[in-house]
């Protein structure tokens, strides 16, 4: 995930499967060796779905060699990518999450990957990768910081190459409770007090931003993609978008 450093390698420590899919079977309390298999057999049906539509948008199959999978957390993506890839590198802000996911890469003997914090994403080779994807992890970045991070993304893919980012869109709730979600991200006081009046375990707060469709689809369009297809998704009343594109060769 990419948000302040402090609280997604504080959620690593503390919560890392749950920080990453947040559902009580993922809780350090409920963990079982089967809860930790159905975590990352989550990850390879979501990459299954990715590359399908890739394939869809495409017109044809797609079987990429190199991919970077940008927020990976433990790796529940970026794991079935080095099933399939011969080079694949996954991102991520926490470095107590990039530890784990380099565990359970190396007792699953994929040596063909990678993991960098993100600090290091600018030293990666502009157009190296036939695949970039991104899943439930621009929702946690301000926006006007996340343009930023798409950009150095999309100037990764190579020619030819495809691009899955996903964004949330919109969620529920009139002023009020935008207005508290908002105080929530900004104090970390106020959001212990809600935990406390709300009886939730007291874990770093997640801000869910929300973003302009139009402004994405032109951050792909600029970077010289064809107009992404977007897919919407739902989780759990945050409506959001699949945004699939492939980049441009040259003529």
């Amino acid at each position: 995930m990419c948000a302040p450093r402090n609280d997604w390698d504080e959620l690593g420590v503390a919560e890392p499967y749950f920080a990453v899919l947040t559902e009580h079977r993922f809780l350090r309390e409920n963990l079982t060796d089967d809860a930790i298999r159905e975590f990352y057999a989550t990850g390879e049906r979501d990459l299954a779905r990715f590359l399908s539509l890739v394939e869809t948008v495409r017109g044809s199959a797609f079987l990429p060699s190199t991919a970077l999978d940008f927020g990976c957390g433990l790796g529940r993506i970026t794991i079935p990518l080095a099933r399939r890839c011969r080079r694949v590198v996954g991102v991520d802000v926490a470095p107590s999450m990039l530890e784990e996911a380099a565990k359970a890469a190396s007792s699953q003997l994929l040596p063909n990957v990678a993991f960098l914090p993100v600090a290091e994403l600018d030293l990666l080779v502009p157009e190296t990768f036939d695949f970039v994807v991104s899943h439930i992890v621009f929702q946690h970045i301000p926006p006007a910081d996340a343009e930023a991070y798409v950009k150095r993304l999309l100037a990764l893919v190579a020619p030819g190459g495809a691009a899955v980012l996903h964004f949330s869109l919109r969620r529920t709730g009139g002023p009020v409770r935008r207005w508290l979600r908002v105080l929530r991200s900004r104090s970390r006081l106020v959001h212990r007090i809600s935990c406390l009046l709300r009886r939730e375990r007291p874990l770093p707060y997640m801000q869910m931003n929300e973003y302009d469709r139009s402004r994405v689809e032109a951050l792909f369009v600029n970077a010289d993609f064809a107009a992404p297809t977007v897919v919407e998704t739902d989780h759990g009343g945050i409506v959001g978008g699949l945004f699939i594109s492939t980049r441009r060769t040259a003529a």
